[in-house]
């Protein structure tokens, strides 16, 4: 019985967080805090955090960036969005934040991804 109630406690448990990181891919583009998703949740703040990096190994903030950034090079792709639009389309609405942010995880600036 006690195994039983384990076991049921950990689908559940995993569940939820199955649905945190599929809310977190499928509003990327939003202002996304570890406040929001645990209001969003029914958890702490804190503790949405912990799972979150325990899941995905890196913490919230990152793990969203690193999306956001894998969105915005598939846009820049296509050749149909400017920097600034395609920052913005995936979170990010300052243009120089997203520069950054980019360069530090693809090591190019988005001008320079463009170019080559």
């Amino acid at each position: 019985c006690v195994r039983r109630f384990h076991n049921f406690k950990q689908s559940v448990q995993h569940e939820k967080i199955a649905s945190i990181i599929n809310y977190i891919h499928a509003h990327y583009n939003e202002p996304l805090t570890n406040i929001r998703l645990g209001e969003q949740f029914g958890y702490h703040r804190n503790y949405i955090s912990q799972i979150v990096k325990k899941q995905t190994g890196r913490p919230l903030h990152q793990y969203i960036i690193e999306i956001r950034i894998s969105k915005a090079i598939a846009l820049l792709e296509t050749g149909n969005y400017t920097i600034q639009e395609a920052g913005q389309m995936v979170g990010f609405y300052d243009t120089s934040y997203f520069s950054r942010y980019f360069k530090k995880s693809t090591g190019k600036t988005p001008k320079e991804f463009i170019r080559s």
